[in-house]
């Protein structure tokens, strides 16, 4: 695998160029890919490999029958000056039915931090399975100077969202530069989205392929919304709106992830449930 470019992502104002979004797809595609060094070798969970200048680190806790876990994966990629996190999408039958399951539970269960703040159960459980040793990981690479991105596509999105959410209201030191999500379904009631938005301030962009109903999910009648800045692309790569600084080409710069959207079973299965829980009615992206 060619070493991945995270040059555009020194980029530091309030606008969000092409150049780094492809740079954040780019590397939420890697993390659906298996970890393996470049001859092959599967690369054991936590440990760094290096590419060129960029280091990688896959984080993965498998499904757990006992304690009903779920199949959780991770990459952590750096240089001298980024860290970009990245949680694979929803690529395994496990991931969908944890996606399809839409109880809500409190963000934080001892109600300490951003109280009423409610998210989806399967999603907070996913990222708690692999976050303590991430976090900390991250902590240390931060501390040396480093800024942080979030990124994800589908299930990862919202992982991603969920991390940031930990990050900017526990008070850790591991400032957010931005977060950039892709295809990423709704995550958290509107008590979640306001705290979200008033942590990031602006730092939250979601891609939003057109005609991904994995949006629309899980469904606004069970109490569920949307954060962050929409940026709306066709799927011949125009710009639906110009919320982005460049217009034109976006997604056929990553072919492999509009795929991922919008081939895999888990796509399917969550275009047949948004037609039977949707019903009539607009609906918000």
């Amino acid at each position: 695998m060619p070493p991945l470019d995270l040059s555009p992502l020194r980029h530091d104002d309030d606008t969000l160029p092409v150049d780094v979004v492809r740079a954040l797809a780019q590397v939420a595609r890697r993390a659906y890919l298996p970890p393996r060094d470049d001859d092959g070798t599967p690369l054991l969970d936590g440990h760094a490999y290096t590419r060129g200048d960029v280091t990688e680190i896959p984080f993965v806790h498998a499904f757990d029958t006992a304690t009903g876990a779920v199949d959780t994966q991770a990459l952590l990629v750096h240089d001298a000056e980024t860290v970009v996190l990245a949680f694979r999408g929803s690529e395994k039958v496990v991931d969908w039915l944890t996606n399809l399951h839409f109880t809500m539970a409190p963000a934080y269960p001892d109600g300490t931090v951003a109280s009423g703040a409610l998210v989806h159960q399967g999603f907070r459980r996913a990222l708690w399975s692999t976050w303590p040793r991430i976090r900390t990981k991250l902590e240390s690479l931060i501390a040396e100077g480093r800024r942080l991105w979030l990124t994800g596509h589908s299930l990862g999105g919202s992982l991603s969202s969920l991390a940031a959410f930990d990050l900017e209201k526990t008070g850790a030191d591991v400032p957010v530069a931005r977060l950039v999500t892709f295809g990423q379904p709704r995550t958290g009631n509107d008590i979640y989205c306001a705290a979200l938005d008033a942590a990031l301030a602006g730092r939250y962009d979601r891609v939003v392929l057109g005609g991904d109903l994995v949006v629309l999910l899980p469904p606004e009648r069970f109490g569920y919304r949307h954060a962050g800045t929409r940026h709306s692309l066709t799927t011949d790569g125009v710009l639906a709106a110009d919320s982005l600084t460049e217009e034109g080409e976006v997604w056929h710069l990553f072919p492999d992830l509009v795929q991922a959207m919008t081939d895999s079973e888990g796509y399917l299965a969550a275009a047949r449930l948004a037609a039977d829980l949707l019903g009539p009615g607009p609906v918000s992206y």
